[in-house]
């Protein structure tokens, strides 16, 4: 009796073995397995080649110059996840430096699209004063940025008289793109910017206070 009832039991545990499984409901389907229709797939595509691409590939940034690193200023930088300088800060006591000299960078990370041209105009301001204290212009294109940044440095002295209690330092950057457009036909200062496009950006803030 024992033998018979062992043998009912293992063929009826085969018989459900050999059932087909049930499909899943459309909430437990696992979302590994469901299929994209092919229209679809195709339908998805890159964004194009823009203005804001030209932005992020342009980066200014103002500091301390070495050379007006000096035991009397006290010079500070705070940094962004990507390592750019977000803010710089630096307390000058006495005496009085006869120099101050900031520099200034414009990198790209990400450099440009070699068809095409790049216009910078970079004004150098204070917050005391209503006019640039300096003012460069390039055209760039391709990797050349990426490769070599620009740099050059401005000693604010001269621009800081009367001295005040604090002085904000900034870089404040005009690009011009103009898609598809040969370099060699962009003159700096005289380019028709009504043929490009236009995007405004500033560096990081760089404040100074005197003692």
């Amino acid at each position: 009796m024992k033998w018979h009832v062992a043998g009912t039991i293992l063929v009826t545990i085969g018989l459900a073995a050999c059932q087909p499984a049930k499909p899943d409901s459309p909430g437990e389907a696992d979302p590994a397995t469901i299929a994209v229709p092919l229209g679809d797939a195709a339908a998805v595509t890159a964004p194009k080649y823009n203005l804001g691409d030209v932005d992020v590939a342009t980066v200014p940034t103002v500091y301390l110059s070495e050379r007006s690193r000096a035991q009397t200023i006290a010079y500070e930088e705070w940094r962004s996840l990507r390592g750019d300088i977000s803010v710089a800060n630096a307390t000058v006591r006495p005496p009085l430096p006869d120099e101050l000299w900031v520099t200034t960078s414009i990198e790209s990370p990400y450099g440009y699209r070699a068809s095409d041209s790049i216009l910078v105009r970079i004004d150098i301001t204070l917050d005391t004063q209503k006019d640039p204290i300096l003012t460069k212009n390039y055209v760039w294109s391709g990797d050349a940025v990426r490769k070599h940044p620009e740099i050059f440095e401005i000693d604010i002295m001269p621009f800081l008289n009367p001295l005040p209690k604090s002085v904000l330092v900034l870089a404040q950057v005009k690009i011009v793109w103009f898609p598809d457009t040969d370099p060699a036909t962009i003159t700096p200062e005289t380019a028709d910017e009504s043929k490009g496009q236009t995007q405004l950006k500033e560096s990081n803030a760089f404040r100074i206070n005197f003692e």
